[in-house]
């Protein structure tokens, strides 16, 4: 669990919102959730790119 959050660090250490990324139009609720680089839990792929934010793993943030 200590390394994965280390990795999680490693793996994002730069700008985690990214306007460029940024998506429209609607989502499922489908419940598929992906942990964004801003340290929340979407409930899926869909609503972090409509965030602009980019994942640091599947599933919810530790």
């Amino acid at each position: 669990e200590v390394f994965e959050e280390a990795l999680r660090k490693v793996l994002h250490d730069g700008p985690c919102h990214d306007a460029a990324r940024v998506s429209e139009g609607p989502c499922t609720l489908e419940y598929d959730p992906y942990c964004g680089c801003d340290g929340k839990t979407y409930p899926n792929r869909c609503a972090l790119w409509r965030a602009g934010v980019q994942a640091t793993g599947r599933g919810e943030c530790p």
